[in-house]
């Protein structure tokens, strides 16, 4: 059976798109969680606009405090703080002193701060909470405060990085995998649901419609299941063909053979109906090892003969019409041929086949049989009967197993030799082809060989 081989640029195709879908998208996928967790982790930086407003609620009331002059209000305020919140809280002066005539800008000057403005991110890899410094209006006065614990931001960052660095990329890659497995697994598993319905018997199943909307791929591998579908259907119709002729070609001498034991047991001619046994017993012996040699032409000649074997087709012609000569002495030979045709290929195969046809002209021919040798870029051997030949639409039959034509049922045989011969010539490279003769007298078979140069 032939194998329809994926070809080397379709196979390349898939590869270079599988992994084009693998890269860009293993890449967009870095890409999109670094800005993902960037993003996430900007967000998660800010104190929370509540604690933030506190922190300038706490400064506020203080600077009340602190422009009313009352100390001890505020000593006690901060301590209430500090208590509250966990944290220590101070308020401090600040004066910028230049040295060396150096002079700074009056915007500096404006925005200096000893801690950190509430409005700004929280480096949520610091072990210590921030400062947070408010500066006091119209004045060098600050109000410090390390960020009291409950306020500090990020809180649930841990959980968030490893969400985003493990537990997304595995969502995302595990729905990638489930994608590209149904993309695979789809047409393979509808291939295997139509190879489930051919193995039950339905050898007319095809399914290169059913994929024509898939990819290229996949509509090879469909095109390689319907060859395939086409050879197996095509050999078990032949094999259920060749097993319905074999039993019909077997049932007639084993009919004659019980009638002929039925008569020698009632004693009618025994002697006369053994040797008719005898005889039916011999052509089912024959027919055995017909059917024997064409399975065996089928499976395992291939593996056995060479076909290296240098001989003179010449030679061998004369030996097998020798023989013929001695079986039909009542019919003609002729032979036309050259001195010498040497070939490389099987005597013993070729010897078969040609001893097939060359007998079977004879079977057929009136007088004579004529056999002729050419040589030209290819070795044609034509073998020409004067029989009554066959028509025009059985010619195309006569290769196939059991097959008679009409013109020949009356003659013994079973229909074999063009097969076995058909079969022989095809492993030796050659070729077989038939034509009635232009006299409308006789069939002429032509057998082409290649030639081979010595």
């Amino acid at each position: 059976m032939q194998i329809l081989n994926l070809p080397r640029k379709v196979c390349q195709s898939f590869l270079y798109k599988l992994g084009l879908v693998v890269v860009l998208g293993s890449l967009l996928l870095f890409f999109v969680i670094d800005l993902l967790a960037n993003h996430t982790q900007t967000q998660m930086s800010y104190i929370d606009d509540a604690h933030q407003q506190a922190l300038l609620d706490y400064a506020h009331h203080a600077q009340s405090l602190w422009r009313l002059g009352d100390d001890t209000a505020l000593a006690k305020y901060i301590e209430q703080i500090e208590q509250q919140e966990s944290t220590w809280v101070a308020i401090v002066e600040s004066a910028l002193m230049l040295k060396a005539n150096s002079t700074l800008s009056q915007d500096y000057i404006d925005t200096f701060t000893l801690g950190r403005d509430v409005s700004w991110k929280i480096h949520l890899y610091f072990e210590n909470n921030p400062v947070m410094g408010i500066r006091f209006a119209d004045s060098d006065t600050h109000f410090l405060i390390q960020l009291p614990a409950r306020m500090r931001p990020g809180n649930y960052w841990q959980l968030a990085y490893l969400a985003l660095q493990f537990l997304l990329p595995m969502l995302l890659l595990s729905l990638c995998t489930f994608f590209i497995y149904q993309y695979v697994m789809r047409p393979l598993q509808q291939l295997n649901h139509f190879h489930a319905r051919f193995s039950q018997g339905e050898l007319s199943l095809r399914i290169g419609k059913e994929m024509a909307n898939t990819d290229k791929e996949f509509q090879l591998l469909a095109a390689s299941f319907d060859h395939m579908a086409n050879q197996i259907e095509h050999t078990i119709v032949k094999q259920d063909d060749f097993i319905a002729d074999l039993s019909h070609e077997v049932r007639t001498p084993i009919t004659r053979i019980e009638t002929a034991v039925d008569c020698a047991l009632n004693n009618i001619q025994p002697e006369e109906m053994l040797k008719r046994i005898k005889m039916d017993v011999s052509i089912m012996r024959q027919l055995a090892e017909d059917t024997l040699t064409l399975a065996w032409l089928d499976t395992e000649q291939q593996q056995i003969l060479s076909n290296d074997e240098v001989f003179d087709l010449i030679d061998l012609l004369d030996v097998l019409c020798e023989s013929a000569r001695f079986e039909f002495t009542e019919k003609e030979i002729q032979v036309e041929a050259p001195d010498q045709c040497l070939i490389t290929s099987n005597s013993r195969a070729l010897g078969q086949a040609l001893e097939n046809l060359i007998r079977n002209g004879l079977r057929f021919a009136t007088l004579r049989l004529t056999i002729s040798v050419k040589i030209t870029d290819c070795v044609t051997i034509d073998i020409c009967d004067d029989g009554c030949g066959v028509t025009e639409a059985e010619l195309a039959q006569l290769t196939k197993p059991f097959y008679r034509a009409k013109q020949t049922t009356n003659h013994k045989g079973f229909g074999l030799g063009m097969t076995l011969a058909m079969r022989q010539l095809t492993f030796l490279n050659g070729a077989i082809s038939f034509k009635n003769n232009e006299n409308k007298q006789g069939l002429t078979v032509c057998v082409t060989l290649p030639r081979q140069e010595m």
